[in-house]
């Protein structure tokens, strides 16, 4: 029924250890007994509470939107990754999981060079800027928000709670230089305090 269903651990009977054991079977029963008792539906290969099949709807209407945004900021890292001192352009928010709604827009995170920060940012508004796609207070809808700069040499995000923990591991890389993704996400690894399976 569900490809890549949860692992579950249980006390291993020989050697006193763990032992890990894929849980999709009982995943798959759990599922069963849930339909056959109506408190969720399976409606085109999606899984929902009964009384609340409105949300699948929602749920690829944001997806057909999150598609034609992430279009847009790939036609975006297109003239942004020009700028040398750019060494990684992440997605954020909403958009990161598909999840976007008709008006949201963009959220991009960039990491920039040592020493380099504050002038790249204003080159990327600019650049932005001259192709219409800078977001402004009455212009929202696909218009792209540089919301976040942090430079290569100061990789840790020192708000360490759940939301920034979350919005960390959904960020999605769109460009890098350098394996400054793995970078990033090895110097927060704080974040497994938080998502410990993310």
């Amino acid at each position: 029924m569900l490809e890549g269903g949860p692992v579950s651990t249980r006390r291993s009977s020989r050697g006193g250890g763990w032992k890990v054991e894929d849980g999709k079977r009982k995943w798959n029963m759990d599922l069963e007994g849930l339909l056959k008792d109506k408190k969720i539906r399976l409606l085109n290969n999606y899984y929902c509470l009964s009384g609340k099949e409105r949300n699948i709807k929602i749920r690829k209407d944001r997806e057909v939107w999150s598609r034609k945004k992430l279009a847009i900021a790939n036609r975006a890292v297109q003239i942004l990754k020009h700028i040398k001192w750019i060494k990684l352009i992440g997605i954020t928010g909403s958009l990161a999981v598909k999840n976007s709604d008709e008006k949201d827009d963009i959220d991009l995170f960039f990491i920039t060079s040592k020493n380099r920060l504050w002038l790249t940012r204003g080159l990327v508004v600019v650049l932005l800027c001259l192709r219409g796609l800078y977001r402004r207070p009455n212009k929202i809808a696909n218009m792209i928000c540089p919301n976040l700069f942090i430079s290569n040499d100061n990789l840790v995000i020192k708000d360490q709670n759940l939301f920034i923990a979350h919005e960390i591991c959904q960020m999605r890389p769109i460009f890098e230089r350098e394996n400054t993704y793995h970078k990033f996400m090895t110097a927060n690894f704080w974040v497994k305090k938080y998502l410990p399976n993310a």
